[in-house]
This record gives C-alpha cells, sequence and structure tokens, in this order.
C-alpha cells in the first residue's frame, strides 16, 4: 500500500498518496502552488538536481517520488546505463514471436506482413519526401548522399572490419539462400536479374517488377537511362540479354576445354580448393564466355542481335585468351594463334 504523503506546507500528514496528492490536496488547500513540480523544486529539490551530469544542460521532471532524470534526453540516449537497459530488454524478447504476431496482424489489416508493404504507406512516404525534398526518395537527397559518403570515408576502416566479421561463409550463404528464396516464391527465378533475361512470357506483375529495376537504378544513377544509351550501347545490352539465356545450356554442354587452345579449363570452386590463399581472380584458366563472331563486328555489319547472341556463336574459353582475341572473329583469332606456333 502507498504511504501517505506529508504536506510540507502546512506541516501535517495528509490522508492522500503520491496518485492523489497534488489532485486532492494541493490544487485544494494551496492553489498558490500550481503544480507538483512547483511544489518539489520548493520543499524536495536538492543542489544541483534538475542538471544533466554529462552536459550541464536541464532535465526533464518525471513525478513527485522520483524527481528529476539524471540526464537530458541525448545524453540519455546514448549513455552506457540506457544501452545496457536495452540490450537487456533485448536478450529476453522472443524475437520470432513478436515478428509473427506483427505478420499476423498486419496481414489480417492490410493484407501485407507489414505496414510499410501497403501501396497506403508507400503513396504518403513518397509524398512526404517529395514535398520536403522534391526528390521520390531519401536517398536521392544531396545532404543524404554528402552525409553517407563522408562517413563512409571516415570509417572506412572500421566499416570494413564489421563487414568482414559479419561476412562469414555460413551467413553468406543464409543471405543467399533468403534471397533466392524470396524470389522464387515472388518471381518463379532465383535472381531478379533473370527477369531481365527469361525467353517466356512474363505476366504484367513481372513486366512491372522488369521496369520498377530499371526506373529504380536510373534514378539512383547505377545505370544509365536507355534513352542516353548509344545505339552501339543498346546492341550491346541486347546482346548480353540473349547471351545470358544460353549460359546454362553451354555449361551443360561444355567438355572442359578451351574452345580456342584446347586446354583444360579449372573452374573457380576447384582452383580455391587447390589455392585457398589466392583470390580466383588470379586463375588463368578460368572460363569465360565469348562471341565467336565479335558483337563489334555484328554491329558493323548490321548484323541481328539474335544471330551474335546465339547458342551457335558461343563458347567457352579460357580468362587469359578471351582478351587476346578481343574485337577479332574466330577465323582471324584461329589463324595468329597458329602462327605464333
Amino acid at each position: 500500500m502507498n504511504p501517505k504523503i506529508f504536506c510540507k506546507v502546512c506541516n501535517t500528514k495528509t490522508k492522500y498518496t503520491k496518485d492523489n496528492f497534488s489532485r486532492c490536496h494541493l490544487k485544494k488547500y494551496h492553489p498558490e502552488i500550481k503544480s507538483i513540480q512547483n511544489y518539489y523544486d520548493k520543499y524536495l529539490k536538492k543542489c544541483n538536481e534538475g542538471i544533466c551530469i554529462d552536459c550541464t544542460k536541464r532535465t526533464t521532471f518525471i513525478n513527485f517520488l522520483n524527481g528529476y532524470r539524471k540526464r537530458c534526453k541525448i545524453c540519455g540516449q546514448i549513455s552506457e546505463e540506457k544501452r545496457n537497459k536495452v540490450i537487456a530488454s533485448c536478450k529476453q524478447r522472443d524475437y520470432k514471436k513478436i515478428k509473427k504476431k506483427y505478420n499476423k496482424t498486419c496481414q489480417e489489416r492490410f493484407g501485407t506482413n507489414g505496414y510499410t508493404q501497403t501501396k497506403e504507406w508507400k503513396k504518403q512516404y513518397t509524398n512526404t519526401i517529395k514535398k520536403h525534398y522534391e526528390v521520390k526518395h531519401n536517398f536521392l537527397i544531396k545532404d543524404v548522399i554528402d552525409k553517407r559518403n563522408s562517413t563512409f570515408k571516415e570509417n572506412r576502416e572500421e566499416i570494413k572490419k564489421k563487414r568482414q566479421k559479419f561476412w562469414t561463409k555460413d551467413n553468406t550463404k543464409k543471405v543467399k539462400d533468403m534471397y533466392r528464396k524470396t524470389c522464387l516464391e515472388k518471381y518463379g527465378v532465383d535472381n531478379t536479374s533473370r527477369l531481365l533475361t527469361i525467353r517466356k512470357k512474363l505476366s504484367n506483375k513481372f513486366k512491372y517488377t522488369i521496369n520498377k529495376i530499371r526506373k529504380t537504378n536510373e534514378e539512383l544513377g547505377y545505370w544509365i537511362p536507355l534513352e542516353l544509351k548509344s545505339e552501339l550501347d543498346k546492341y550491346y545490352f541486347i546482346i548480353r540479354k540473349i547471351t545470358k539465356n544460353n549460359i546454362e545450356y553451354l555449361f551443360n554442354n561444355w567438355n572442359g576445354e578451351c574452345y580456342y587452345s584446347k586446354e583444360k579449363l579449372v573452374i573457380n570452386e576447384e582452383y580455391k580448393k587447390n589455392n585457398p590463399r589466392k583470390s580466383v581472380n588470379t586463375n588463368p584458366l578460368q572460363p569465360s564466355i565469348d562471341h565467336k563472331k565479335s558483337i563489334l563486328w555484328g554491329f558493323k555489319n548490321n548484323i541481328l542481335p539474335e544471330v551474335i547472341g546465339s547458342l551457335e556463336n558461343l563458347c567457352i574459353c579460357s580468362k587469359s585468351i578471351n582478351p587476346k582475341k578481343g574485337y577479332m572473329n574466330e577465323d582471324e583469332f584461329m589463324k595468329k594463334l597458329n602462327e605464333n606456333d
């Protein structure tokens, strides 16, 4: 049971507790004391109370029994004491259970796993960003871009260490598996980039996703808009899409040799197994895709992209041979190889 409060204004023990002392006693018998904070300041406040112990700013009043906070709002959020409380609280929580409950509630209310996935939220978010910054996404705000870049430069080594610590083999595999699973559930492919290259007729949903991927990357400055690309770049772009469709079949029917030199090639997994301390980029016998008739030759001679990117025009050669061939066609390159021999 809560103890009765002793009033220091009239020096009497009241019949009221902390819950109703201000409302039933102070306001009724001592209206000159306008609030419980004024009463506390006049009769109970200690020396230096109400001043932040870290930065000397004023702190907020809690209540009659607890008085003022030890720290101001900013210092309180970054203090070790607050951090320990948050960590202890987080350890006690069952996040799987919380997430399950949250997803269930959102499914019942909005038909999605989270409110941020709803059209209403996305529209509201876009309108707010446009209103304040005249851009569609906060990553396009100049101050945000500058801040991110400067923070990364200042803390490059620390960020690098954290990334290396996180990206272990197990975590890398988990993230990849989760990504593939999500893509398969949503789009029927294990990677969204495959949506740009798959041959089958795509539904409107997939076409919308493809357009959204391109639009987002163009807005963020990662991709050059198609209308700004040169005719040669567009030609390359179409051929790459056609080539990607043939890669799986090409490797499934590959004899393991370089098409030009007939050397036995070494895949990255095998190379890494035999050379654990070396990067796969140092593997000169790494398999790579090559066009027998070069893309540049096809562009200059007005050859259809479907011909240059076709399975008949593709081969697998070593990583060291590919740049030597360059823009030459198969006949020219084989002649050059024979002359060198």
